[in-house]
């Protein structure tokens, strides 16, 4: 059976594609900040596709369409695709190309690969361009073509950001931000620049609502020995973020102004960034602009280790949790049997 309502979505990409000399255009699982779950506004390859699967890249062309997915959702996969003409790839799976080896395969010499940049993580981008540097392949990155295509799309998530008491955290943001510029400076770094929403929470102390079941926002920021900057959306600050901000000298910027600030402002130096987690989008803003430090975000580790205000509330959580599984079972044990 013919799923036309997809059909249709993927004939008005094609459309758009034409009309800005895109051959191919790629279409991953992510956000703007390679988070591991995304809001609705970010589920664009579940509209053109119909899969809805966490994990999955649809790669569009002219005349064919594939959806790459890994083996939890291989039977969901098979059935959302039915009628729609895009073809499954099931990853790693024997003589079933990669992505990039499909891309390889299927681009003729001189031809233009698009994507959002801001969804694409950096590592994978620059794989993208070495794969396909023999074929003299041209890279778009700067445009969401579905966007033209997505008339009803839901809007940015956008919640007031929440600052708990500091007490819970065990450290203030100003040891935090010490320990970050510490290893900024053990890298030869001048600039931090952060994107990873977890991190940031936990950098400065704050917490947010834009990605289910994930306590946090969207959001930016950029550090050096003196200044730290962050940007997101006006609807997220509350008078409350803004004293935690001035007390802790960050600068608050609007979110969609990220990267246009990032191409003006004063650079000197290196820029450290986690290629793993911030996207191709902004990694050739950096790239543009200074020379690029490659190496793991200074929060993953630290929030790793957790001090013993950290250990006391978790140990305390458990123990709540515990109490509530046996009121539970004593619960279904009494009533049910």
């Amino acid at each position: 059976m013919v799923n036309q309502k997809i059909q249709d979505r993927l004939a008005a990409l094609r459309a758009v594609m034409k009309k800005n000399g895109v051959d191919w255009y790629m279409v991953p699982t992510a956000d703007f900040h390679n988070s591991e779950y995304v809001d609705a506004y970010f589920k664009v390859r579940e509209y053109l596709c119909n899969f809805s699967g966490s994990n999955g890249t649809l790669i569009v062309g002219m005349d064919e369409a594939g959806l790459w997915t890994d083996g939890r959702y291989f039977i969901q996969a098979e059935r959302e695709l039915t009628g729609t003409g895009v073809t499954l790839y099931r990853m790693l799976e024997d003589n079933v190309p990669t992505k990039e080896e499909f891309l390889q395969q299927k681009m003729e010499n001189g031809q233009t690969l698009g994507f959002d940049g801001r969804v694409v993580d950096t590592r994978f981008g620059l794989k993208l361009e070495k794969d396909l540097a023999d074929k003299q392949i041209k890279i778009v990155y700067g445009k969401d073509l579905a966007d033209e295509v997505w008339t009803d799309r839901p809007a940015l998530p956008c919640h007031p950001v929440l600052v708990p008491d500091e007490a819970l955290f065990g450290q203030n943001v100003s040891e935090k931000l010490a320990a970050v510029r510490k290893d900024m400076a053990a890298h030869g770094a001048s600039g931090l620049f952060l994107s990873k929403l977890d991190d940031l929470m936990w950098l400065l102390n704050i917490r947010g609502a834009d990605v289910e079941c994930n306590p946090v926002a969207l959001s930016y920021a950029y550090l050096t020995q003196d200044e730290c900057h962050f940007f997101l959306q006006d609807g997220e600050v509350t008078d409350v973020l803004k004293a935690h901000a001035a007390k802790y000298h960050i600068t608050l910027h609007p979110y969609e102004e990220a990267a246009e600030w990032m191409e003006s402002c004063a650079i000197t130096g290196s820029v450290m960034c986690d290629e793993g987690n911030v996207s191709y989008a902004f990694y050739k803003i950096l790239e543009n602009r200074a020379e690029v430090v490659d190496a793991a975000n200074p929060t993953e580790l630290l929030k790793a280790v957790k001090n013993e205000t950290e250990l006391a509330n978790m140990q305390e959580v458990y123990l709540k949790d515990s109490v509530a599984v046996c009121k539970f079972i004593y619960w279904v044990k009494k009533n049910v049997g």
